[in-house]
């Protein structure tokens, strides 16, 4: 019989299990540093995926690899020798993007923490999909919603509804644009993985539209 194994998490403060001062220091010290290189990551990703998309480039493929080359060049290696980074694009994107910091910035090291940040690049990986696909529905209604406000609320539903078909055999002119984009394929995981330069696009329209209407946003990019 295959044994189960259980976890139980709880939470608690550094300073209830951890009464040693230096390993306190180390682990505070290391915990700011990652965080420092998964924000400047995210915001790193955000302008990529944006210079990609004003330049008609297709986005990669959103998965860990990707997020991996994106955390290395967010951190630096101070006691170690560098890793080359053979994406051109990416790297184009990185030049963009240091240039909004101050010249005496230093980013986040990432010697002897490789193997936690390979998971943070999984989950990262992780976060983008949820994020692309999760809040796909719920955005793509309210945009059709402002930008149509003559249909009923029953009519962009059914929009959103033939947008997810997987054999959509109506001839809304709304739905079949958007389904043209998308290259008939619903929205869903699996096309935000195989590709998700049409998901970003969309997103794209969105977002441009909200900002020129003077529109709320949940999110001002399209990452965390």
């Amino acid at each position: 019989m295959k044994k189960t194994t259980r976890f139980i998490a709880i939470k608690g403060s550094l300073n209830k299990f951890c009464k040693n001062d230096f390993l306190k220091a180390k682990l505070n010290e290391i915990t700011l540093n990652v965080n420092k290189i998964i924000f400047e990551a995210y915001l790193f990703a955000n302008v990529h995926i944006i210079r990609l998309l004003r330049q008609n480039k297709p986005i990669p493929t959103l998965n860990q690899k990707f997020f991996t080359n994106v955390l290395q060049l967010s951190s630096k290696t101070y006691k170690r020798k560098e890793m080359e980074c053979k994406d051109k694009d990416l790297l184009l994107s990185y030049e963009v993007y240091k240039q909004n910091h101050p010249s005496d910035y230093q980013v986040g090291y990432r010697d002897y923490i490789t193997s936690i940040l390979n998971y943070i690049a999984l989950e990262m990986e992780t976060a983008t999909q949820n994020h692309l696909v999760l809040n796909f529905y719920k955005r793509f209604f309210r945009y059709i919603k402002n930008k149509h406000p003559t249909l009923s609320k029953s009519e962009v539903y059914e929009i959103c509804k033939g947008l997810f078909d997987k054999n959509y055999q109506l001839n809304n002119p709304i739905v079949l644009q958007y389904r043209q984009l998308l290259n008939n394929l619903p929205p869903d995981e699996r096309l935000s993985k195989i590709n998700p330069t049409s998901i970003l696009q969309i997103y794209d329209e969105i977002l441009t539209y909200n900002r020129s209407n003077s529109l709320p946003s949940i999110y001002s990019h399209y990452f965390h």
